[in-house]
């Protein structure tokens, strides 16, 4: 019985190798040798024009040779297809070759012979290559132009694969810009198609754009996970297309925005290795930049100095405007550092002449408050707040909200420096409104990255059987017997495997979402408003302020108080989601409690003219919490004076009912619609006042969490436009 199945194994493993050595394509070598012994002039066109495409990867600068002695064959035969084809050729090489401009000028040969021809199908690839050129060099409305001719020619014929690398090319397209949610989701398509045709090759490029597309949203841990897909495939192939250079700078960037500077310098350096033998000039810029940054945080900055130039004629040679100008503002910081003011300027003015000429207004926006970072350090105070205010007008016209938030602080400190008080303080109070703003917007885009996540997890188990299918297809039959009992096998033992992951990976997503919360709360909703209250005691110590004590406090004061109420949220929450909030039920009060919490907003109520009513008929005891419980009566008064608009009421009501007490929390405010009711306690609403108040985002689901925990539950009833009703229920005092 042994050596029966041993036969069958060793028959069966002698088919699939006699399969794949039938199914192997022509070598390099093999054309190659084809090409010495061919005299017909039409086939040796054939064949170069085969060979260069082979070489395109690995070695595009062959392809370039090869293209051009398909161009010599095809003007001697005047065969105008073949220079149309010599020069798509050419065009896609310099394109691997990262460049960019050389690319676009054989490409436009090639579209012109291909328009002449009526080719539809040379000027669809004609196109391609345009469109990936013009976003990698961030023209993006010529890109756009470019795609939309695209989806003209193979949409209709639903070609997947041409689809999918349209759709890549504008996911690359739209991160260029800026504009992230838009790009997820067209390189999600992009992404799922590919892995259904298991395209490793497209699939990889894919992931690497997917990552910096997260990056940009913040998406930090997500980020990582594509970029190392990415690297795992491209090791894999081999690194045909050279640009594991550019996804180890990638991974280095994610650790360098959390301030892991080690790691991301191992990262660089991995990518420096590579550039003698990099024929990747993008990648080799982008290494040279990134050191050089990494070196200028470290203030080690003639070493700085000399990297950022290497980065900035890298850029310049691929015609990289916007990488041109990321060097040069860098190279700017590093002559300010060392008190040389007049090139830092005149760096920053070569950086406004290149963003200018690329029609760059964030670049221009970035510049002009460079410019001013400079002039204040030399003291030129009324020069330095020229330039931020251009900065804030280019700035506010584009909605840059990165760049505005800087120059409101820079214009805080100017206007400091200048005695004005008021508009030092009007600044700092706008750059906590914009931060609470992008923090809010971060928020939310999570969010439907998450749902994202889930969407493709739910179908790349059918995708990977989809794939496993089509494969089976080219076997023979009596192969494709065995290798179907085999795969049902694998698909049995990966199924166990992939259940059991997928449990620890949505645990495990859990732990990290209640993380990445925190850590963002601590970071933002609370590191903001405390800085800008230290801010806030600077000027208050001034001698010129004097008899502006009042105001000011009492306008922060309302700061402090939601300071306060977040730090007590955050604290609960974060012993709640560890494990560590234990219920300390004993009988209490609860008029007491009430009362005493209702001390704490009659100030803030007061800002809007709002009474808070609190009536008790007769004294009612509980069996809870007093932390839980005060807890959940403190975030649903800040809930209702919130949406409650000015001179309004709210009314807390207390009544027992078999044997559980009910605590009402009922005011005449905005109300919430049916749809919205149905969400409010997911935790993912972030709704702004009706004087445009903030929370933490922590919410009614921190609330429900809680009732569960006292031994009770959460509920609304509310009528949009006339109020809402939160009540929540408790265990009556025992032996009452």
């Amino acid at each position: 019985m042994f050596y029966t199945l041993k036969f069958i194994w060793l028959f069966s493993l002698f088919i699939l190798i006699s399969i794949n050595l039938k199914a192997k394509p022509k070598t390099a070598r093999l054309l190659k040798d084809e090409l010495k012994i061919e005299k017909n002039e039409k086939k040796q066109f054939s064949l170069l024009i085969q060979i260069g495409n082979f070489y395109l990867n690995e070695s595009p600068d062959s392809t370039i040779k090869y293209s051009e002695k398909a161009l010599f064959i095809s003007n001697k035969l005047d065969f105008n297809e073949g220079i149309a084809m010599s020069y798509l050729l050419a065009g896609k090489a310099y394109n691997e070759k990262s460049q960019y401009k050389n690319a676009i000028n054989k490409l436009q040969l090639s579209e012109n012979i291909y328009r002449l021809l009526n080719n539809k199908t040379g000027l669809g690839r004609c196109y391609f290559e345009k469109s990936y050129a013009f976003a990698r060099t961030s023209k993006s409305d010529s890109c756009t132009i470019y795609l939309d001719k695209l989806f003209e020619i193979f949409g209709p014929a639903n070609n997947k694969l041409q689809l999918a690398n349209i759709e890549r090319i504008r996911g690359l397209n739209f991160w260029s810009i800026g504009k992230y949610g838009e790009g997820l989701i067209s390189i999600d398509k992009a992404i799922k198609t590919y892995r259904q045709l298991n395209d490793s090759l497209n699939l990889s490029k894919a992931l690497n754009t997917k990552g910096a597309i997260l990056w940009g949203l913040r998406s930090y841990g997500r980020a990582l996970d594509n970029f190392f897909e990415s690297l795992n495939l491209k090791e894999a192939l081999g690194d045909k297309d050279d640009q594991i250079i550019v996804i180890y700078n990638n991974i280095g960037f994610i650790y360098q925005d959390w301030n892991q500077e080690g790691l991301a310098f191992i990262y660089f350096k991995k990518a420096e290795k590579l550039i003698p033998e990099s024929k990747n000039k993008l990648g080799v810029a982008y290494t040279y930049l990134n050191l050089g940054t990494y070196y200028l945080k470290q203030n080690e900055i003639q070493q700085a100095l000399d990297l950022l130039n290497k980065a900035k004629y890298g850029y310049a040679e691929i015609g990289d405007i916007n990488g041109v100008c990321l060097s040069k503002i860098r190279i700017a910081q590093c002559y300010t550092i060392q008190g040389k003011f007049d090139l830092a300027k005149t760096t920053f003015l070569e950086v406004l002449k290149d963003a200018e000429t690329s029609k760059n207004n964030h670049r221009i926006a970035l510049a002009y408050y460079e410019f001013s970072k400079n002039e204040f350090s030399q003291n030129n105070i009324q020069q330095s707040l020229l330039y931020a205010l251009k900065s804030l007008e280019l700035a506010e016209a584009g909605k840059y909200k990165d760049i505005l938030n800087m120059v409101y602080e820079q214009l805080s400190t100017i206007y400091e420096e200048l005695n004005e008080t008021k508009l030092s303080l009007k600044m700092l109070q706008k750059a906590l409104i914009l931060k609470d703003e992008i923090y809010q917007e971060k928020i939310a885009v999570q969010s439907r990255i998450i749902e994202l996540t889930h969407e493709n997890e739910k179908k790349e188990f059918e995708n990977k059987q989809l794939i496993t299918q089509n494969s089976l297809k080219q076997k023979t039959i009596y192969f494709e017997a065995f290798a179907f009992i085999m795969i049902l096998i694998l698909l049995s033992a990966f199924s166990i495997y992939n259940y059991s992951l997928n449990k620890k990976r949505k645990a495990l997503l859990a732990a990290n979402e209640a993380k990445d919360k925190i850590l963002t709360i601590i970071s933002h909703d609370l590191r903001g408003p405390v800085g800008n209250l230290n801010n806030i005691i600077d000027l208050l110590v001034t001698e010129d302020v004097i008899e502006d004590y009042r105001d000011l406090l009492n306008m922060f004061k309302p700061v402090i108080t939601s300071t306060y109420n977040m730090l007590e949220n955050l604290l609960i929450w974060a012993k709640s989601n560890s494990g560590k909030l234990e219920f300390r039920g004993k009988n209490i009060s609860i008029n007491l409690i009430i009362n005493e919490t209702v001390l704490l907003f009659l100030n803030i109520a007061a800002k809007k003219s709002i009474s808070i009513e609190f009536k008790p008929l007769t004294e009612i005891t509980v069996f809870a919490d007093s932390i839980i419980l005060q807890t959940i009566i403190r975030n649903l008064l800040n809930n209702a004076i919130k949406f409650t608009n000015e001179c309004g009421t709210i009314n807390i009501l207390v009544e027992e009912s078999n044997k559980q007490v009910i605590i009402s929390v009922k005011d005449n405010g905005v109300g919430i619609s049916k749809m919205k009711q149905e969400s409010i306690f997911a935790g993912n609403a972030h709704t702004f006042g009706t004087n445009s108040e903030k929370g933490s985002g922590l919410g009614l689901h921190f609330c429900k969490e809680l009732a569960d925990k006292n031994g009770g539950r959460l509920w609304v009833e509310s009528t949009l436009g006339k109020g809402s009703t939160f009540s929540f229920s408790v265990l009556a005092a025992i032996g009452s």
